[in-house]
């Protein structure tokens, strides 16, 4: 009963210290995020890097873009005000990603 609990320990901090992560299912949609804290939205691989654009770069900021074990495209943002702006990522295909951020004072990530 103690590594359910210690899992569940892990899980908990990782909610709490706002680990938000987003994928390119959650293109057209609308998501929330803690005031300050870090969020990532991760691509399918392509053959070069591109630059998100955000509406507000009051509300996010880009903070860097790398690759993971597996190719895909890791963008990472911070959230630095309250309110809401798009976030847009140009696509190999010619189509763009875009999601809406909602950056809030407190309540669950989603």
């Amino acid at each position: 009963m103690p590594q359910a609990c210690a899992r569940y320990g892990i899980v908990a901090l990782c909610l709490l210290a706002g680990c938000t992560s987003f994928d390119h299912d959650n293109n057209d949609t609308e998501r929330k995020v803690l005031l300050g804290k870090e969020f990532t939205i991760t691509m399918p691989a392509s053959e070069e890097a591109v630059h998100p654009t955000i509406e507000d770069l009051r509300i996010v900021c880009f903070l860097e873009h790398s690759q993971d074990s597996g190719g895909k495209n890791v963008y990472r943002f911070k959230a630095t005000q309250a309110g809401a702006t798009e976030i847009r990522i140009p696509r190999s295909n010619g189509a763009e990603f875009m999601m809406t951020i909602k950056v809030v004072l407190g309540g669950v990530p989603e």
